[in-house]
This record gives structure tokens, sequence and C-alpha cells, in this order.
């Protein structure tokens, strides 16, 4: 039999997020205590100013007949106080490097962030691979995929991986999420914005491994209408979200994908949440016949609210470490999917590859 084609894997991670919490009140009365000061800040300027570009009021998006009938006042979120999101990053890229046990040549960079807080002068991306010594690595940035932005950036590495000669190939992704003040954090979602970061180092792995090995063996982006409906300049409300159009074009997509390589439900394991919440998920499994599948309870992020481009990212460092631990079976598979406002979902089938699985099956 022909050996399998080598693929590309994530094969270590590193995750940061705020230590402390944060209460929907408590970031409230701060934002709204921002717009209302006399002295601008430059973020108030920049927020003011996109807002101002759709004809809306962020402070309105921040008041409370627009917050409290999407998120309970006492609910509690990860909210970086005095980190940048750049600041994230670089701790997130530098647990990842101290992690990995030699330092294999890096084929690009990608930076994925749908949030504000980036240097004026410097892109993101830019900046962590001159520090880190890798200028002239290939390096980009994607914007604005959000929930997707992984999926996304994964499809770009992939197409460029089969460009290059040879069975190594390496690559390093940085997803990153700050929401500095007083930009909206409670949007027509189930969670409320929160911050962290996570760094990915994927490599081109073959059957056989020495570590555990998050194999990504497919993924499906597509785009569509925006998902997003802006209320009227005057009203103090946040907008309309489309959620039976995401779950509905979400669904379509993943049940392409199980189509695609044959798989019943039977034949996948676990689900690596979206960070939109469980009802968001367990609706999407449902409407796919995917009702047993469970997210293994050390990918539960619920807690740190939406992470937007981290979210998928960090569940990946969590479902890394629980293979690290035994806990997942070689070969288990694993669906994720994420989604932006701006109307575009992806979806992904991973499957874990491991030297020594001794646990049962997440």
């Amino acid at each position: 039999m022909k050996p399998a084609e080598p693929t590309l894997a994530f094969v270590q991670a590193c995750a940061v997020l705020p230590t402390g919490q944060t209460s929907v009140a408590q970031w409230q009365q701060a934002a709204l205590a921002d717009h209302a000061a006399e002295i601008s800040s430059t973020y108030r300027v920049l927020t003011r100013w996109q807002f101002g570009e759709v004809s809306q009021q962020a402070a309105a998006w921040c008041a409370d007949q627009a917050v409290k009938p999407h998120a309970q006042p006492q609910a509690r979120f990860a909210c970086e106080p005095s980190a940048s999101q750049a600041d994230m990053a670089e701790a997130a890229v530098k647990g990842l490097m101290d992690a990995l046990p030699e330092k294999p040549a890096c084929g690009v960079a990608v930076y994925a962030t749908s949030g504000v807080d980036e240097n004026f002068f410097q892109s993101s991306i830019s900046r962590l691979v001159c520090g880190m010594g890798m200028s002239r690595v290939p390096h980009f940035g994607v914007a604005q995929w959000q929930g997707a932005s992984w999926i996304g950036a994964m499809d770009i590495i992939a197409s460029l991986s089969a460009e290059s000669d040879g069975d190594h190939y390496a690559a390093l992704m940085v997803c990153a999420e700050k929401w500095p003040l007083p930009f909206p954090r409670a949007l027509s979602l189930p969670a409320v914005m929160g911050d962290g970061a996570a760094a990915l180092w994927i490599e081109r792995v073959g059957e056989q491994v020495l570590q555990p090995a998050l194999v990504c063996v497919d993924t499906g982006m597509r785009s569509n209408a925006p998902y997003v409906t802006l209320p009227d300049a005057a009203q103090a409300t946040l907008p309309d979200v489309g959620r039976a159009r995401i779950l509905a074009d979400a669904r379509e997509l993943m049940g392409a994908l199980l189509v695609k390589h044959a798989l019943q439900p039977d034949d996948v394991q676990g689900w690596l949440p979206s960070g939109l919440g469980r009802d968001w998920d367990r609706a999407l499994q449902d409407s796919l016949g995917l009702d047993g599948l469970s997210c293994p309870p050390a990918c539960e992020n619920e807690s740190s609210g939406y992470l937007s481009a981290a979210a998928g990212p960090v569940a990946i460092e969590r479902l890394l470490s629980a293979m690290r631990a035994g806990h997942v079976e070689n070969g288990a598979r694993f669906l994720s999917w994420g989604m932006s406002l701006g109307g575009t979902v992806g979806v992904a089938l991973l499957q874990a590859r491991c030297p020594q699985a001794r646990g049962a099956s997440a």
C-alpha cells in the first residue's frame, strides 16, 4: 500500500488569556465613562471614526437599552486591563517557542485579528517576526474573518506548503484579540467579546508521529451576504444578527465536508467549540444528526467570552494538551467551525495522531 501523503498538523501551541475577569456591568460603566470624559483618548477617536463611517454611535451600542437584551449584567468575560493585543500575541509566541524542542525553519508566519488594538505605525505580524529574528520569513495578516480566521489562514498555509519541495514544512499562526475601551463588547451574540491570544506551530507530518499532532484533514470556507443588519442611526440598539442564516450556511458547508470524506455521525468523536456558546454549537450539531457529539471538557472556554479570531486556536491548544495527557484516542476525529458577521463561514475536520494514546476517546 502506498503510504499516505504528509499533511499539515498542529504540533505545538500556547494560549495567553487574562488572569482576571470583568463583569458586563463593570465594563459598561467604564466604557460609558470613557465616552463621556472631557479628555479624548486615542481609542475613543478611533472607535467613533469607525462607527461614524457606517452612521453609528459607539456610545449608543454601550448603553443599557442596547446591552441588556443581549448580555446579563453579571456575566463575566476575559478582559485584559493593561496588556495590548501585541503584548498578548508576543507572550503567546514566546511560550510557543520555549515549548518547541527544536527551532525548525519557518516557511510562513500568519497573524489573524478582528480587533482594533493594533500598532498604528507598524503591522503586528511585522513587529512579531522582526522581534524573533525572522524578518526574512514571508509573513502576512488576515483580518475581519473573526471566528473563521484560523480556518482561512490554514487554507492559505496549505496552499503555500503545496508549492514547497520536500517533506518538511513549518508555519507559525498567531491569532489575537483585544477590545480596548471604549469599543463596544456586547454585540447581538450569545457571548461578550473577550480578550486573548494563541500561537500555533504547524508542521507537515506523516502517518507515524513522535509527538501528538492534530492533523487538519480538510477545511471549507464560503463568503455570503453579511449576517449583520445595522440599526437606524437614531436608535440605541445593537445590530440584528442573522443566527438562522449563519447556522444554515454552516450546516451546508459542514454537511458537504462530511459527504466529501464519506463520514457518518459515528465516524466523528468530538467537537471543538466555536466560542459562540453551547446553544449555537448544539443547534448546528442537531441539524447534522451529530447530537451525540461532545466537546472535550478541557476545551470548554465559555467563561472567557467570545474570543473571535482566537477562539478556535485556544480550543486547539487545549485539545493538544489533552492529547499529550493521553485523554484522546489516536485517530479521533473532531469538527470545528467559525464565522464572521461580514458573511464568512468556515468549517474544519481535524484528526488526532498520538504516538502513545493511553486514554479513552474524547
